[in-house]
């Protein structure tokens, strides 16, 4: 079984926009009178030739999933974040100047999203009639995509860096647990619902459905983010434990049903790193070796940088030495 094209959804949003930007051509006819008969010029069909061009409002619906809809955003985003510093309110019985610093610190990270928004539709403007661009300006657009589908006041924002300086140690600490409860409690919604998915195709019994509910729990990461594309991670992440663990709990022809669509799934990483579903790949640097006594340093070997080191090629049959 192939793995899941990693570029396979983004060929498909492409292939969409395409869709909606191209227009059908016209078929034009050209006709002269002689006399009381029509001649038709040429006697042959001219379609008009098909002019490419993006409309703005094509732009609202790649970054906001729908046309015209950037004020509709900004008032969303409004109403979520006052819904949230409530909820901080109550666990943490904000006074009304803190609440207003976490409100103002919200509203901060909104408006640099949508400076980050206009800034695109200004570049977008310039390009909407190059067929060309097409793809890079929609590669840039992902990232506000997934910056608004995941939300805008998580790790990095300035509403995240303010509420920690506004709450003290003990209240920091409780309002992060009770994150992190509502989390978990998100995340195994989503999985039941995943594993109800799974149970139409392949079929479970309710113990084996129960078990693989608990095994993704605790073999899995709880997301700090969610959004539209949940059901791609839960099932990579799935796809992720080890089969000595997942394969004893079915029969031959479930594991079967099963293991193809989680193999479908296990190419979605770069793809869901890209969406802010799964934490960035932390670079691990190799330690520094420690010099010996007498040892001079390793730049001294090195080549200046105008000076250029011709590689001699492996000899006919041999590998080169990674």
């Amino acid at each position: 079984m192939r793995g899941f094209d990693r570029s396979c959804w983004f060929r498909l949003h492409l292939a969409a926009a395409l869709l909606a930007a191209l227009g059908s051509g016209r078929t034009c006819w050209s006709q002269v009178t002689v006399g009381e008969e029509e001649v038709e010029n040429n006697a042959v069909l001219q379609p008009a030739q098909a002019v490419f061009m993006m409309t703005d409002d094509q732009f609202d619906q790649w970054v906001f999933g729908g046309p015209r809809n950037s004020r509709a955003g900004s008032s969303k985003l409004d109403s979520l974040l006052t819904l949230q510093v409530d909820d901080v309110a109550r666990m943490c019985t904000l006074s009304e100047a803190q609440k207003k610093k976490l409100l103002l610190a919200g509203r901060g990270d909104i408006k640099r999203f949508f400076d980050k928004v206009e800034e695109k539709r200004k570049k977008f403007a310039k390009v909407k009639n190059d067929q060309t661009k097409f793809n890079e300006i929609y590669q840039e657009l992902v990232p506000l995509q997934a910056a608004l589908n995941s939300g805008l006041f998580g790790d990095g924002s300035i509403y995240s860096k303010t509420i920690r300086r506004v709450l003290s140690e003990e209240e920091d600490a409780r309002y992060q647990q009770v994150i992190q409860d509502k989390n978990r409690f998100r995340y195994r919604a989503k999985i039941e619902l995943v594993v109800a998915q799974l149970d139409q195709t392949v079929g479970f019994r309710d113990e084996q459905r129960r078990k693989l509910v608990e095994l993704i729990m605790s073999e899995t990461q709880t997301p700090t983010r969610f959004g539209q594309y949940d059901y791609y991670l839960v099932m990579y992440q799935a796809g992720q434990i080890a089969e000595a663990k997942l394969k004893p709990l079915f029969e031959d022809r479930q594991w079967a049903l099963l293991n193809r669509q989680l193999n479908q799934m296990r190419g979605m990483e770069q793809f869901l790193r890209i969406q802010g579903l799964l934490p960035p790949l932390k670079v691990v640097h190799p330690p520094r070796r420690r010099a010996v006594a007498g040892e001079l340093p390793a730049e001294v070997f090195a080549a200046p940088a105008d000076v250029e080191i011709e590689v001699p090629a492996p000899e006919s049959g041999q590998k080169p030495k990674s």
